[in-house]
Formats: C-alpha cells, structure tokens, sequence
C-alpha cells in the first residue's frame, strides 16, 4: 500500500513538472498582451567647467530616456534620488531591502511626475563626494493618457570606482512590474535596441530559492528569480530577453521584480602598442621598447608586432603637448632599424609577447633629450600601420646627466569597421601613481590632417582627463581615454600622450579601441504562451539594399496541412511584432502581403551590414490560434 501511494505520488509530480517545463521552442508562441513603458537610463559623469585641468568632478547626471519602437503615449515618470557609501548587489536592489529603506531619498519630482514625449528624455545631475561609492535613482512610470495608474517601478544603480579621476564602472537596472492585465500571465518580455549584444547582460536578479510572493507596500510582488535565467537573444537592431515561468503564473494585480546588470563598454579591436621606457649608462642612455606580457599557459599567443625605429638627441626638450609625429618630422632622425637584405625597404624589428628591444643611444654632456619614434603594425601586415610614437627621455644637467622625464606620445588608428568612443592602455608593472599628466592642449578635440597617407587625426586633448586606476588583477594600471561626444569615426586617428615617472619598472602593455554600451530603446510586454502554428515565410527581396528607394517588401505565407490560409486575419500579422500587414493577397495556397520598407530599413539602421538577418512575421487565425515563421534577408548599404 505504502509502495502504490508513492507511486502515485511519483506520477503526480512528474505530471507536474510536466505541465510547468519550458515548452520546446517552435511548439508555442508568446503572445503579447500588455504593453508596458519602460523608460530606461544611463549614466554620465559631470566634470566642473571651472576646473582648469578637466578632473574635478561635481556629480553624475542620470538620464531617462524614453523611445520605445511602435509606441505613440509618452510616458510620466516620479523619481528620487539618493548617494551611497557602499555599492549596493543586484539580487538586493528592491524597494523592501534595508539597503534601500535605510538611504536618504530626495525628491527630483512632484506629482505627477516629469512627462517624457516620445523620443524624449530627462537629465538630473545628483552631486556627489568623495566618500560616495554608489549613485541610486528609483522612479515611478505612468502613461501620459492615465498618469494615475502605475506600471512600474524602477531602481537604477551607478557604481562608482574612484581614481583620477572618478569614473562608473558598473550599471545595474532593478524593477517591478504590475500585471494590470486581467488575465494571469506567465511571461514578461523585455526588448532593448542599441548596440547591444546578448553578452552584454553581464547576470540578473536571481537570488538563491524559488520564486516567492510577498506582501509590500506595492501590493504582492513576486521575488526569487521568476523566470530567471531568462533567454536572451538578438533581434534586429537589438536584444530580447525572455523570463519565461509557466510553473508560477502571475495573477491580475500582482507584480513581478526583475533586474539586469549591464556592460558599459566592450573591447572591440585589439591594438599593438609596444611602450618605451629608458635606463641611464655611462655616456648614454637606453631605449627598452616591451610588448604584451606574455599569456598564461593555454591562452593564445597575441600576433606579433612589427615597427620601424629612428632616434634624435636634442639640446632641447620638447613639452609633452608638443611631442606630435607631425611636430618633430623635421628633426635630424636617424633610423635604427634600416634595409637589411639590399632590397631598398627597411626591415622592421618584429616582437613577439614577451620580448625587449633595447638599443643604446650615446649622448653628450649639453644634451638635454633622446628621442625614439617608430610606427607599428602586426606582424602579418607589415603595410598596415595601425600606430606612431614618438617618446622622449628629458636628461637634466649636473655633475652625473639624470633622466628626470618619461614622455610617451602615440596616434592610433580606428580600422574596426565601426566608430568607437573609448581607447583603453594596460601598463604592467606600472602604478596609477606613476602617470604624472597627460596630453590636453587645453581644448576640445580638433580633427587636423596629418600627412597625406595618415587623413584625419583629433588633436586637443580626446578623452581627456583620462581615468587612472589599478588594473583588476593589481598588476598594473589602467587608463581609459572615453569621449562619446567625439566618437572616433573608420579609418580616422587619435593623438594621446603620457608622463610616466622615471625608473618605473614597466614590463608589459595591452591596448584596445573600446565601444560604450549605447541604447536608444526599450519595448517591455506582458507575454502568454499560446499554441503555435509553424509557417513558411518568403520575404522578398532577399537582398536589401538601404540606398534603394523602394516601398514595399514582400511576403508569402503558406500554412501546414491541415490549415487554411484564408483563415489568417491580416489585421494581426506584423513583421518583427512592429510593422503590420498590409495589401493582403489570397493566391492559390498562399497569402500575399506587403509590409513597409521604410519601417523595415528603421529597424535595422546601426546593426552590421553585408551580413544576413532573420526576421520573423507572426499572425492569428480568424480562430485565435497564432501562427509564426522567418526568412533571412541580406542587409547592404
């Protein structure tokens, strides 16, 4: 009897996790039932335009953004601030954690709150101190057309890191949202559109346990991961991320917390950067030029580099805001590296990771500095320069010639196939302390043309200050140049420049063209799950050339057997849940409709052209059940 009863209770809870399993993508649809508005946010630090030399910071400016695609309400919005001694983790960032309730909240908006138009956004400037690790907004969202009824809460964190100077380094989005749909709903669908990845969502809000409702002064809200992990995938001009849990289905009224934590900026193209530093010897001085460090066992091996070095002593120093390839073309060069082999090109000294070049350089008792230029390129493309320094020893004159200066000046190239907006530096060996300054000119960034095969090179301080701190693994330093206001266009190049203390001990040197994580849009829906019906989709054209002037682009529907085409209902196809139908066609066994190309060219403008791209149309029978389908479509420009 014993043995039946646990059979029976075996079979019960396989029967219950079959009914609550993640359904097979393909076999269901998620419908969408309930719009939601999500204004999202980003994070600027504020520099005081008093300050001379650009590092005193007076605060960080939060800024809503609210341009969700195919939505015409905009959108109030109630928020609060508040600075925090200490940052405060994702899986904590709630309206009922004492972490939160413990923080002083100063009102930014009275009732009913700030209206953000469509395509509009809001920006407040929080000050900080020296002692705040953390910057906290939280804000209600309302439609404009029914400001009193509310859809979401939001509590939004910038984590500070200190240095010279500060910089955020950490961006974490919280929020709970309401189910004012009245039906339950076991799927929340959340869309962001920028140059955004699936890996950029670094992890999300998804505390140990299941998930569990609990009274607040929302009402009840559910906590505990629903739905976490969530599926996340491109889309066009985007992301999707998908909390999907059938097994806790949210009822009308209640709320359902979320949070995602995201990357601010990604490495895109890896730079060869070989740095100089010098040593003194009886009657000269030496130039030791060090490449990437070398990797840890099992990691591959960086390509090598290849440069081409010459070398002038002066009696006279030149000032780091001076020492531009450009600038110093008519000095005495002489070259180091020369034409080995007779065949009227010089070599260049290739390194691998790991190596030291040295080359001593003899001086004189009035010389006051050694200069050492080279171009660098990877080793497997020789003609493909990808920067130039130009460094200096400044020697101070007394009974024993000392080198009381390390000045490091180099123009990158942006040859990524994208803008950037960031340039990183990884020194070895080297503390934050031993970066002195940095190049400036005092100015904003100004494009010049520097020689004929070099084109368009910013000048004037880009990025500046740069900020400088410990490399996370506390082996060297980092310095990151970030300028969104002057990203740095294909095939232009930048100018940088440091003081480096002498006698620091630098032993390696990574450095990448970086891009900041931009977002331009979010959508949110409350989702069902719901029978699908496998379509086959046509889009045609199956090129899209964006310079064309076309206006419509194609589509055939064709249902499996068993189903009829005359039974979809136009009015409910879209085009990646955006563009609807139109011109509807009935041929033979097919539907034929039209969506707009404008709308479509929209969609994908800022993603990768010349690369194929999967969009999905989906629909409903005049019964109610909904079909899906997709065709790939190559983009060019």
């Amino acid at each position: 009897m014993r043995g039946k009863a646990i059979s029976v209770l075996l079979c019960l809870a396989l029967v219950a996790m079959a009914l609550f399993v993640t359904p097979t993508a393909g076999d269901y649809d998620v419908k969408k039932v309930k719009k939601i508005p999500v204004p999202w946010q980003k994070w600027r630090i504020v520099r005081d335009p008093t300050d001379p030399t650009g590092e005193a910071v007076i605060g960080v400016e939060d800024i809503i953004f609210f341009d969700p695609p195919g939505t015409d309400d905009g959108v109030y919005v109630q928020r609060e601030y508040a600075v925090a001694d200490m940052a405060i983790p994702l899986n904590h960032l709630t309206i009922q954690d004492p972490e939160i309730l413990r923080q002083h909240w100063v009102e930014i908006d009275p009732y009913p709150g700030a209206l953000i138009p469509l395509n509009g956004e809001i920006r407040v400037t929080i000050p900080i101190t020296d002692n705040d690790n953390a910057v906290l907004v939280r804000y209600s969202v309302a439609w404009e057309s029914s400001p009193d009824v509310i859809e979401a809460h939001f509590i939004n964190e910038a984590i500070l890191e200190r240095g010279s100077p500060p910089a955020i380094r950490g961006s974490l989005s919280n929020f709970d949202v309401h189910n004012d749909y009245h039906e339950p709903i076991d799927n929340f669908e959340l869309e962001l559109y920028g140059n955004i990845e699936p890996d950029d969502i670094l992890y999300v809000y998804d505390p140990a346990g299941p998930p569990t409702r609990y009274n607040t002064s929302l009402g009840t809200v559910w906590y505990g991961g629903w739905g976490a992990p969530p599926q996340i995938n491109t889309i066009p001009g985007g992301i999707e991320i998908e909390w999907i849990d059938p097994g806790h289905p949210v009822q009308p009224c209640e709320w359902i917390h979320f949070g995602v934590a995201l990357r601010l900026e990604k490495k895109v193209k890896r730079i060869p950067a070989p740095i100089q530093f010098w040593r003194q010897f009886s009657g000269g001085v030496t130039d030791f030029i060090v490449y990437e460090p070398e990797p840890p066992a099992g990691e591959p091996h960086p390509e090598p580099a290849a440069l081409l070095r010459d070398f002038v002593v002066l009696q006279d120093e030149i000032p780091l805001d001076d020492l531009t390839w450009d600038g110093t073309e008519m000095l005495p060069w002489e070259e180091i590296d020369v034409d080995m082999d007779g065949d009227g090109i010089r070599d260049p000294a290739i390194m691998e990771a790991g190596d030291v070049l040295e080359y001593d350089i003899p001086t004189n008792p009035g010389d006051r500095a050694v200069l050492v230029r080279y171009t660098v390129a990877f080793g497997s493309t020789p003609n493909i320069i990808e920067g130039h320094f130009v460094n200096e020893a400044i020697i101070e004159a007394n009974s024993t010639p000392t080198i009381v200066g390390q000045l490091v000046n180099f123009d990158v190239h942006n040859d990524y196939h994208e803008k950037v907006d960031n340039f990183e530096l990884e020194l070895f060996g080297v503390q934050p302390s031993d970066i002195d300054k940095w190049y400036w000119k005092g100015k904003a960034p100004s494009y010049y043309w520097v020689n004929k095969t070099w084109g368009p090179t910013l000048y004037g301080g880009w990025g500046t200050p740069p900020h400088i701190t410990w490399l996370p693994s506390g082996k060297g330093t980092e310095i990151i140049w970030k300028d969104p206001d002057h990203p740095i266009e294909h095939c232009e190049w930048v100018h940088f420049g440091v003081w480096v203390k002498p006698g620091t001990n630098l032993t390696g040197v990574r450095a990448y063209w970086t891009q900041t994580l931009q977002l331009w849009g979010a959508k949110a829906y409350l989702t069902q799950l719901i029978k699908l019906i496998p379509a086959d989709i046509e889009i045609h054209p199956e090129t899209l050339n964006l310079k064309s002037n076309g206006k419509w682009v194609s589509c055939i529907i064709k249902l499996p057997d068993g189903y009829d085409e005359a039974d979809i209902d136009p009015a409910t196809m879209y085009l990646e849940s955006i563009i609807p139908a139109e011109n509807p066609t009935l041929t033979g066994d097919s539907l034929n409709v039209k969506f707009d190309r404008g709308d479509l060219e929209d969609l994908v403008v800022g993603g990768g052209y010349g690369r194929p791209a999967e969009f999905k149309v989906t629909g409903q029978l005049i019964g109610g059940m909904s079909f899906e389908g997709s065709d790939t479509v190559r983009i060019i420009h």
